[in-house]
Protein backbone atom coordinates (compact mmCIF):
# COMPACT_ATOMS: atom_id res chain seq x y z
CA UNK A 1 0.00 0.00 0.00
CA UNK A 2 2.73 2.14 0.77
CA UNK A 3 3.97 2.13 -2.65
CA UNK A 4 0.88 2.03 -4.43
CA UNK A 5 0.21 5.81 -2.68
CA UNK A 6 3.48 6.83 -3.77
CA UNK A 7 2.97 6.27 -7.55
CA UNK A 8 -1.06 7.11 -8.02
CA UNK A 9 -2.96 10.46 -7.05
CA UNK A 10 -4.41 10.52 -3.99
CA UNK A 11 -8.26 10.28 -3.85
CA UNK A 12 -10.25 12.73 -1.83
CA UNK A 13 -12.26 10.00 -0.04
CA UNK A 14 -11.81 5.57 0.67
CA UNK A 15 -14.68 4.16 0.88
CA UNK A 16 -14.06 0.79 2.60
CA UNK A 17 -17.61 -0.91 2.95
CA UNK A 18 -18.53 -4.25 4.76
CA UNK A 19 -15.72 -3.63 7.56
CA UNK A 20 -15.12 -6.51 9.81
CA UNK A 21 -12.94 -7.09 12.62
CA UNK A 22 -9.82 -8.31 10.53
CA UNK A 23 -10.37 -5.66 7.91
CA UNK A 24 -10.31 -2.68 10.70
CA UNK A 25 -6.83 -3.98 11.96
CA UNK A 26 -5.79 -3.98 8.55
CA UNK A 27 -6.54 -0.35 8.08
CA UNK A 28 -5.85 0.62 11.36
CA UNK A 29 -2.72 -0.11 10.52
CA UNK A 30 -2.64 1.27 7.41
CA UNK A 31 -3.94 4.88 8.84
CA UNK A 32 -1.33 5.00 11.45
CA UNK A 33 1.37 4.15 9.15
CA UNK A 34 1.16 5.46 4.95
CA UNK A 35 -2.27 7.46 5.91
CA UNK A 36 -0.92 9.37 8.40
CA UNK A 37 0.29 12.37 6.51
CA UNK A 38 -2.00 12.61 3.60
CA UNK A 39 -5.29 14.47 3.20
CA UNK A 40 -7.56 12.01 1.73
CA UNK A 41 -10.30 10.88 3.93
CA UNK A 42 -11.18 7.51 4.83
CA UNK A 43 -14.86 6.39 5.16
CA UNK A 44 -14.99 2.98 7.35
CA UNK A 45 -18.59 1.11 6.87
CA UNK A 46 -20.04 -0.97 9.36
CA UNK A 47 -23.09 -3.20 8.57
CA UNK A 48 -22.66 -5.64 11.21
CA UNK A 49 -20.39 -5.13 14.87
CA UNK A 50 -19.77 -7.53 17.59
CA UNK A 51 -22.46 -5.68 19.59
CA UNK A 52 -26.16 -6.08 20.35
CA UNK A 53 -29.41 -4.71 22.83
CA UNK A 54 -30.05 -6.51 26.22
CA UNK A 55 -33.37 -7.69 25.61
CA UNK A 56 -34.56 -6.75 28.95
CA UNK A 57 -33.87 -3.07 28.84
CA UNK A 58 -32.68 -2.27 25.21
CA UNK A 59 -29.04 -0.95 26.40
CA UNK A 60 -26.48 -1.22 23.89
CA UNK A 61 -24.09 -4.62 24.95
CA UNK A 62 -20.86 -6.04 23.59
CA UNK A 63 -20.48 -9.63 22.38
CA UNK A 64 -18.54 -11.94 24.69
CA UNK A 65 -16.35 -12.84 22.26
CA UNK A 66 -12.80 -12.16 21.66
CA UNK A 67 -12.81 -10.08 18.35
CA UNK A 68 -15.45 -7.52 20.18
CA UNK A 69 -12.48 -6.65 22.76
CA UNK A 70 -10.41 -6.22 19.72
CA UNK A 71 -13.01 -3.64 17.76
CA UNK A 72 -13.34 -2.50 20.74
CA UNK A 73 -9.65 -1.66 20.58
CA UNK A 74 -9.05 -0.65 17.16
CA UNK A 75 -12.11 1.82 17.21
CA UNK A 76 -10.57 3.65 20.35
CA UNK A 77 -7.17 3.86 18.97
CA UNK A 78 -8.97 5.87 16.13
CA UNK A 79 -10.15 8.47 18.33
CA UNK A 80 -7.93 11.05 16.94
CA UNK A 81 -8.09 10.72 13.45
CA UNK A 82 -12.05 10.69 13.78
CA UNK A 83 -11.40 14.29 15.60
CA UNK A 84 -9.35 15.76 13.06
CA UNK A 85 -11.83 14.22 9.99
CA UNK A 86 -9.11 12.02 8.97
CA UNK A 87 -11.69 9.01 9.28
CA UNK A 88 -15.59 8.88 9.20
CA UNK A 89 -16.63 5.56 11.04
CA UNK A 90 -20.23 4.46 9.33
CA UNK A 91 -23.16 3.09 10.35
CA UNK A 92 -26.18 1.72 8.31
CA UNK A 93 -28.88 2.22 10.86
CA UNK A 94 -30.19 4.77 13.67
CA UNK A 95 -29.99 2.35 16.18
CA UNK A 96 -26.24 0.74 15.29
CA UNK A 97 -24.79 4.11 15.58
CA UNK A 98 -25.94 5.30 18.05
CA UNK A 99 -25.25 1.98 20.10
CA UNK A 100 -21.05 1.88 18.97
CA UNK A 101 -20.78 5.90 19.41
CA UNK A 102 -22.57 5.06 23.42
CA UNK A 103 -20.14 1.66 23.87
CA UNK A 104 -17.24 2.93 22.22
CA UNK A 105 -17.11 6.63 22.65
CA UNK A 106 -16.29 7.52 19.38
CA UNK A 107 -18.27 8.91 17.16
CA UNK A 108 -20.05 7.15 14.18
CA UNK A 109 -22.21 8.75 11.25
CA UNK A 110 -25.46 7.17 9.96
CA UNK A 111 -25.44 6.28 6.37
CA UNK A 112 -28.65 5.39 4.63
CA UNK A 113 -28.89 1.60 2.76
CA UNK A 114 -29.04 2.66 -0.96
CA UNK A 115 -31.30 0.97 -3.09
CA UNK A 116 -32.41 1.45 -6.72
CA UNK A 117 -36.17 0.72 -6.36
CA UNK A 118 -38.03 -1.25 -9.09
CA UNK A 119 -41.01 0.59 -10.93
CA UNK A 120 -44.23 1.28 -8.57
CA UNK A 121 -46.81 0.03 -11.47
CA UNK A 122 -47.38 -2.70 -9.45
CA UNK A 123 -49.51 -0.71 -7.01
CA UNK A 124 -51.85 -0.90 -9.94
CA UNK A 125 -52.09 -4.36 -10.18
CA UNK A 126 -52.48 -4.82 -6.50
CA UNK A 127 -55.34 -2.99 -6.08
CA UNK A 128 -57.10 -5.31 -8.68
CA UNK A 129 -56.75 -8.31 -7.31
CA UNK A 130 -58.70 -10.04 -4.95
CA UNK A 131 -55.82 -12.31 -3.62
CA UNK A 132 -53.14 -11.60 -1.71
CA UNK A 133 -49.68 -12.47 -2.02
CA UNK A 134 -47.97 -12.64 1.34
CA UNK A 135 -44.42 -13.91 0.55
CA UNK A 136 -40.41 -14.16 1.47
CA UNK A 137 -37.64 -14.14 -0.43
CA UNK A 138 -33.92 -14.88 0.03
CA UNK A 139 -32.08 -18.07 1.97
CA UNK A 140 -34.53 -19.34 4.69
CA UNK A 141 -31.83 -18.98 7.64
CA UNK A 142 -32.75 -19.44 11.42
CA UNK A 143 -31.50 -15.67 12.32
CA UNK A 144 -34.47 -15.18 10.03
CA UNK A 145 -36.91 -16.49 11.82
CA UNK A 146 -37.44 -19.60 8.80
CA UNK A 147 -38.94 -21.93 11.21
CA UNK A 148 -40.83 -19.52 12.68
CA UNK A 149 -42.77 -18.57 9.33
CA UNK A 150 -43.31 -22.10 8.00
CA UNK A 151 -44.88 -23.12 10.95
CA UNK A 152 -47.17 -20.04 11.01
CA UNK A 153 -47.75 -19.90 7.76
CA UNK A 154 -48.79 -24.12 7.92
CA UNK A 155 -51.29 -23.08 10.57
CA UNK A 156 -52.89 -19.89 8.66
CA UNK A 157 -53.53 -22.57 6.19
CA UNK A 158 -55.08 -24.85 8.49
CA UNK A 159 -57.38 -22.65 10.29
CA UNK A 160 -58.14 -19.74 7.74
CA UNK A 161 -58.92 -22.29 4.49
CA UNK A 162 -61.27 -19.85 2.87
CA UNK A 163 -59.14 -16.73 3.11
CA UNK A 164 -58.39 -15.19 0.01
CA UNK A 165 -54.50 -14.82 1.22
CA UNK A 166 -51.62 -16.84 -0.79
CA UNK A 167 -48.09 -17.29 0.02
CA UNK A 168 -44.82 -17.00 -2.26
CA UNK A 169 -41.73 -18.14 -0.47
CA UNK A 170 -38.49 -18.66 -1.59
CA UNK A 171 -36.90 -21.66 0.87
CA UNK A 172 -33.74 -21.83 -0.81
CA UNK A 173 -31.47 -23.56 2.75
CA UNK A 174 -34.65 -23.89 4.21
CA UNK A 175 -34.71 -27.73 5.02
CA UNK A 176 -36.98 -28.17 8.31
CA UNK A 177 -40.36 -30.75 8.31
CA UNK A 178 -42.58 -27.79 8.30
CA UNK A 179 -41.23 -26.42 4.70
CA UNK A 180 -41.49 -29.88 3.33
CA UNK A 181 -45.33 -30.17 4.45
CA UNK A 182 -46.12 -26.13 3.27
CA UNK A 183 -45.24 -27.78 -0.41
CA UNK A 184 -48.55 -29.89 -0.69
CA UNK A 185 -50.74 -27.21 0.62
CA UNK A 186 -52.34 -25.38 -2.14
CA UNK A 187 -52.42 -22.20 -0.66
CA UNK A 188 -48.54 -22.43 -1.11
CA UNK A 189 -46.00 -22.00 -3.86
CA UNK A 190 -42.52 -22.63 -2.76
CA UNK A 191 -39.14 -21.51 -4.41
CA UNK A 192 -36.03 -23.96 -3.26
CA UNK A 193 -33.65 -22.51 -5.53
CA UNK A 194 -32.53 -19.06 -5.98
CA UNK A 195 -33.48 -16.80 -8.80
CA UNK A 196 -32.28 -16.30 -12.43
CA UNK A 197 -31.75 -12.96 -13.95
CA UNK A 198 -34.77 -10.72 -13.05
CA UNK A 199 -36.78 -13.15 -11.57
CA UNK A 200 -36.36 -11.40 -8.56
CA UNK A 201 -37.54 -8.03 -9.35
CA UNK A 202 -40.75 -9.26 -10.52
CA UNK A 203 -41.60 -11.58 -7.32
CA UNK A 204 -40.96 -8.49 -5.25
CA UNK A 205 -43.44 -6.65 -7.70
CA UNK A 206 -45.51 -9.34 -7.78
CA UNK A 207 -45.99 -9.80 -3.37
CA UNK A 208 -48.60 -7.95 -1.53
CA UNK A 209 -47.16 -8.18 1.91
CA UNK A 210 -43.37 -9.39 3.01
CA UNK A 211 -43.12 -11.79 6.00
CA UNK A 212 -39.97 -10.91 7.84
CA UNK A 213 -39.93 -12.53 11.24
CA UNK A 214 -36.00 -11.90 11.56
CA UNK A 215 -34.93 -12.70 14.84
CA UNK A 216 -33.79 -10.39 17.59
CA UNK A 217 -30.76 -11.81 18.33
CA UNK A 218 -29.34 -11.12 15.16
CA UNK A 219 -31.48 -8.03 14.00
CA UNK A 220 -31.75 -5.64 16.77
CA UNK A 221 -29.76 -3.40 15.36
CA UNK A 222 -28.78 -4.93 11.51
CA UNK A 223 -30.75 -3.44 8.43
CA UNK A 224 -32.57 -5.76 5.75
CA UNK A 225 -32.53 -4.94 2.31
CA UNK A 226 -35.36 -6.87 1.92
CA UNK A 227 -37.60 -4.37 3.90
CA UNK A 228 -35.95 -1.31 2.58
CA UNK A 229 -36.86 -2.37 -0.65
CA UNK A 230 -40.50 -3.36 0.10
CA UNK A 231 -40.48 0.25 1.63
CA UNK A 232 -39.78 1.90 -1.58
CA UNK A 233 -42.02 0.11 -3.51
CA UNK A 234 -44.81 0.57 -1.36
CA UNK A 235 -45.31 -3.56 -0.16
CA UNK A 236 -46.59 -3.48 3.58
CA UNK A 237 -44.26 -5.73 5.78
CA UNK A 238 -44.57 -7.96 8.45
CA UNK A 239 -41.84 -7.94 10.70
CA UNK A 240 -40.59 -8.82 14.81
CA UNK A 241 -40.79 -6.09 17.32
CA UNK A 242 -37.99 -4.88 18.71
CA UNK A 243 -35.62 -4.97 15.70
CA UNK A 244 -34.12 -1.89 13.46
CA UNK A 245 -36.75 -3.56 10.73
CA UNK A 246 -40.23 -2.47 12.56
CA UNK A 247 -38.38 1.12 13.60
CA UNK A 248 -37.45 1.65 9.68
CA UNK A 249 -41.04 0.88 8.26
CA UNK A 250 -42.63 2.75 11.40
CA UNK A 251 -40.98 5.58 9.64
CA UNK A 252 -40.72 4.76 6.19
CA UNK A 253 -43.30 2.68 5.24
CA UNK A 254 -46.61 0.26 7.02
CA UNK A 255 -45.85 -2.79 9.14
CA UNK A 256 -47.43 -4.85 11.57
CA UNK A 257 -45.51 -6.93 13.98
CA UNK A 258 -45.22 -9.81 15.66
CA UNK A 259 -43.07 -11.28 18.97
CA UNK A 260 -39.92 -12.40 18.54
CA UNK A 261 -39.65 -16.34 18.06
CA UNK A 262 -43.63 -17.22 18.58
CA UNK A 263 -45.25 -18.69 15.23
CA UNK A 264 -49.12 -17.96 16.96
CA UNK A 265 -47.89 -14.08 17.00
CA UNK A 266 -47.15 -14.05 13.33
CA UNK A 267 -50.01 -15.93 12.76
CA UNK A 268 -52.17 -13.33 14.20
CA UNK A 269 -49.98 -10.71 12.54
CA UNK A 270 -50.90 -12.24 9.37
CA UNK A 271 -54.79 -12.61 10.21
CA UNK A 272 -54.00 -8.38 10.88
CA UNK A 273 -52.41 -7.99 7.61
CA UNK A 274 -55.19 -9.55 5.56
CA UNK A 275 -57.51 -7.64 7.90
CA UNK A 276 -56.44 -4.08 7.24
CA UNK A 277 -54.57 -4.75 4.30
CA UNK A 278 -56.37 -1.80 2.11
CA UNK A 279 -55.05 0.36 5.26
CA UNK A 280 -51.49 -0.48 5.11
CA UNK A 281 -51.35 -0.10 1.80
CA UNK A 282 -52.37 3.36 1.82
CA UNK A 283 -50.20 4.16 4.93
CA UNK A 284 -47.25 2.67 2.55
CA UNK A 285 -47.93 4.10 -0.31
CA UNK A 286 -48.25 8.14 1.95
CA UNK A 287 -44.40 6.98 2.83
CA UNK A 288 -43.26 5.75 -0.52
CA UNK A 289 -41.51 9.05 -1.54
CA UNK A 290 -39.85 9.78 1.47
CA UNK A 291 -38.69 6.23 1.80
CA UNK A 292 -37.38 6.51 -1.76
CA UNK A 293 -35.35 9.52 -1.47
CA UNK A 294 -34.03 8.45 2.06
CA UNK A 295 -32.61 5.19 0.65
CA UNK A 296 -31.95 6.48 -2.87
CA UNK A 297 -28.27 6.40 -4.22
CA UNK A 298 -28.46 10.33 -4.40
CA UNK A 299 -29.08 10.61 -1.20
CA UNK A 300 -25.89 8.20 0.11
CA UNK A 301 -23.81 10.29 -2.44
CA UNK A 302 -24.94 13.52 -0.83
CA UNK A 303 -23.88 12.14 2.84
CA UNK A 304 -20.32 11.39 1.72
CA UNK A 305 -17.76 13.52 2.95
CA UNK A 306 -15.89 14.48 -0.44
CA UNK A 307 -14.72 17.59 0.76
CA UNK A 308 -10.88 17.99 2.21
CA UNK A 309 -11.05 21.69 3.12
CA UNK A 310 -11.56 20.93 6.85
CA UNK A 311 -8.50 18.87 7.40
CA UNK A 312 -5.83 20.06 9.19
CA UNK A 313 -2.64 21.13 6.72
CA UNK A 314 0.25 18.48 7.28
Amino acid sequence: MRRWFSDHALPDLIFVPTVLVHHLLGWTSLLKGPLRHVKTRVLLFFPNTPIRLNPADGTPAWNPAPTAKLFRLLIRSLRSEVAEGRVILGAETFSMRDALTQLTGVPFTYFPHPVIAPGNAAAQVKAMQETIVMGSLGSARQEKGSNILATAVMEFCCRCPDSPVRFELQCVEGRSEDWGRLGKQSKVRLFPNYFGEGEYARQLRATQVFLLPYRRSSYDLRVSRMVIEAMTIGTPVVVTRGTTLAQQADEFGAAVTCNDGDPESLFDAICQAEATYRDLRARAAKHLTTARRHFSVDNFRERLPFATDALPTQ
